[in-house]
């Protein structure tokens, strides 16, 4: 008993560690994304991109979806839609995913949110959330998955922040990164397919930081970009393979082979014209646009002249965001125009006004070095046309060349400034947010350590009362049990001395016989609660040997155990069954006319041992009648006594119980008694 009180003990304060686990995990519960891919959404033409537009009522129509998990996916996946096609749009969703993981405390849902914020400033170019601030998301989402094992998602973010040191002309920390992401993915333990696509990428942006270092990083940089360009054909990534042709396009303008650019661009646009991937297309008609750029700089062909600003025309009709790119390139090109012959001083104007377009629409991205750079650009061609001309540019400018240029460079020192006091206002609010966040889990954890203790002592003190009343409910059935040995043994006796007084000396002896067996029996278990089956069955034959020597042909009977069992493997309460079976008798059969037989059969019925003791006796009622006119009225069986308030007492252990039926024939006339008694099935330990 103490021993089973103690591994209840350990069972409960397993179960209140587990509680205390579950708690724990239940309070940090993290959504997985397990579903969610970056670049999993397939190019689609711009009538259907067009549909995702209206952020507001799309965020709004997510509230009818079942569950935040749903909710959360349907936003990540429009915002990887919508990356290349419309950023303000997707930046969007992608604010909207933050603010719920946040409000949910999904750290893994914060950290890819900001993962796409950041990749999405990068696109649009801005200066404060292009770089700055795109920075800050991409170092906060790198922050937040360093608690958790997604070694894809944190491989990306660090070519992420590789791209963005590069964008913003930090080329040591952008290789840092992009090395660092490099030696992840070879590290990681990600299916082989996923591990190629992210080197991919990063190939892609090494081959972007080594185009950008100059001349003698060229050649590298194309190494790269062929190692790039083999991946996304194995992995089947079209799209990215198509911008990555735009920049080898790129490098080989810069060395001259213009045909071999021509070429890898002609490829990238065949493939942007079949999916309707507007975006690079973009893309490809720029570079189309410079490399006729280029060959005009060199041959003075007007053709060449006329083609190149024909491309930028028809990126310019497809864009919907960061034109002034191409007001930039198509201001570059006038002005070449100007100063090389036939010389038409017109193109300078020209040149002035895209330069002045381009300067307007990088101070509604917020691009500001692009600002920087259209600025001077101006004033270069303005000092030019007052030289040549005596005249400034306020007809063309709306204001005086002061003028203007003073507003502009306001607006380029507030951009800085409010985009750099932004940049560290949201560093701050994010580690303010992260220190709520640590205060909160520890108060909640805090309460969760101590409801599961205050469990933990009601548990104790539960068990420790369960524990008495077992001792109570032990010491009470040791002692009814203890009442019955001598019962038993008085009623032996008086049978030995009535067949002595007969003299039936042959009876005696072999009463003496089976009661010698079975005092030795039941002296040996006097100390133990239970017993085996074998030995309850054995106890019961020695009994009823003795009873059928009394009751010489009256009496007949029957053990029957079923085949499935193994008697000497399952414990069962000692001499539970013998007072039933002396009832039957006394009660049941003794007072019929002819002989009777006794039945026991013993079974398994699930987690339950069910004993069955029945008789083709007189019945309960015939029997109580009789006993009500004998003179003996008041005598009870002491065994069938002592015996029921031990089940009384059993029956207070779970699973413990007595029926007893009235058998009947088909006329109504009483044919017997059937005892049944259940009792948990348990199996005895430390026996071989």
């Amino acid at each position: 008993m103490q021993q089973k009180t103690t591994n209840h003990l350990c069972f409960c304060f397993r179960l209140a560690t587990a509680l205390l686990l579950f708690g724990l995990i239940s309070g940090c519960k993290d959504y997985q994304h397990r579903g969610f891919e970056p670049g999993a959404a397939a190019a689609r033409p711009a009538g259907q991109l067009d549909l995702f537009l209206k952020t507001d009522s799309l965020i709004a129509e997510l509230d009818q979806l079942p569950g935040a998990e749903a909710r959360l996916d349907s936003l990540l996946f429009w915002a990887d839609l919508l990356k290349n096609y419309n950023q303000n749009a997707a930046l969007d969703y992608a604010n909207e995913a933050y603010r719920m993981a946040t409000e949910r405390g999904w750290r893994l849902s914060q950290a890819i949110s900001l993962y796409y914020r950041a990749m999405i400033k990068e696109k649009k170019q801005r200066f404060g959330e292009r770089i700055e601030d795109a920075i800050v998301d991409a170092k906060m989402s790198a922050r937040l998955l360093e608690s958790t094992e997604r070694k894809d998602w944190q491989i990306r973010t660090h070519n992420l922040l590789g791209g963005l040191h590069y964008l913003n002309f930090e080329y040591d920390s952008a290789k840092l990164y992009l090395h660092q992401a490099l030696e992840m993915a070879e590290q990681s333990d990600l299916p082989e397919r996923e591990v190629l696509a992210l080197k991919g990428e990063i190939f892609h942006d090494l081959g972007n930081v080594n185009f950008s270092l100059g001349d003698s990083t060229q050649m590298l940089a194309l190494d790269f970009y062929e190692k790039s360009l083999d991946i996304y054909k194995n992995t089947h990534k079209l799209d990215a393979a198509s911008r990555l042709r735009i920049a080898i396009g790129n490098i080989l303008i810069r060395q001259g082979a213009y045909e071999k650019a021509e070429e890898e661009l002609k490829k990238s646009e065949a493939y942007a014209i079949g999916s309707q991937d507007h975006d690079n297309l973009v893309d490809v008609y720029q570079r189309l646009g410079y490399l006729r750029y280029r060959q005009y700089r060199q041959s003075a062909e007007v053709p060449q002249f006329m083609e190149a600003m024909d491309f930028f025309k028809k990126s310019l009709s497809l864009q919907q965001e960061n034109k002034y790119e191409t007001y930039t390139w198509m201001g570059v090109t006038t002005q070449a125009r100007t100063v090389r012959p036939p010389y038409i001083w017109s193109y300078g104007d020209s040149a002035i006004l895209y330069y002045k377009l381009a300067m307007d629409e990088a101070q509604k991205e917020g691009a500001v070095d692009v600002m920087e750079e259209m600025v001077t650009n101006i004033t270069s061609l303005c000092d030019w046309r007052f030289e040549q001309f005596g005249k400034d540019c306020s007809d063309l400018l709306a204001a005086s060349s002061a003028g203007f240029l003073n507003h502009n460079y306001r607006a380029i020192v507030d951009t800085i400034t409010t985009s750099l006091q932004a940049a560290n206002q949201r560093i701050q609010e994010f580690e303010r947010r992260e220190q709520d966040a640590v205060n909160q889990r520890r108060v909640r954890n805090n309460w969760l350590i101590s409801g599961v203790g205050l469990i933990i002592a009601g548990l104790v003190f539960l068990l420790i009362l369960q524990w008495q009343k077992q001792k109570r409910l032990q010491a009470r059935m040791e002692a009814l049990r203890a009442q019955i040995n001598p019962h038993f043994i008085s009623n032996s006796l008086n049978a030995i001395e009535n067949l002595v007084n007969q003299d039936q000396r042959e009876a005696a002896a072999k009463y003496l016989i089976h009661f010698s067996r079975l005092s030795r029996q039941i002296l040996n278990s006097s100390r133990a609660s239970s017993a085996s089956l074998a030995e309850e069955i054995k106890m019961l034959e020695h009994f009823l040997a003795l009873e059928q020597l009394r009751f010489r042909d009256k009496l007949n009977y029957q053990i029957e155990v079923s085949p499935g069992l193994n008697p000497e493997r399952i414990e069962m309460p000692a001499m539970i069954l013998q007072p039933y079976a002396e009832n039957a008798i006394w009660h049941g059969i003794k007072p019929k006319p002819g002989p009777g037989l006794l039945k026991i059969f013993i079974e398994r019925s699930g987690k339950y041992l069910v004993c069955i003791i029945e008789d083709d006796g007189v019945g309960r009622e015939k029997a109580r009648e009789m006993q009500a006119a004998s003179v003996l009225r008041q005598h009870k069986s002491q065994g069938m006594a002592i015996t029921e308030e031990r089940l009384k007492a059993l029956g207070k252990i779970k699973g413990s119980r007595v029926e007893v039926i009235d058998l009947h024939d088909t006329a109504g006339q009483a044919v017997g008694t059937r005892v049944v008694v259940r009792l948990p099935f348990k199996l005895l330990k430390h026996k071989e």
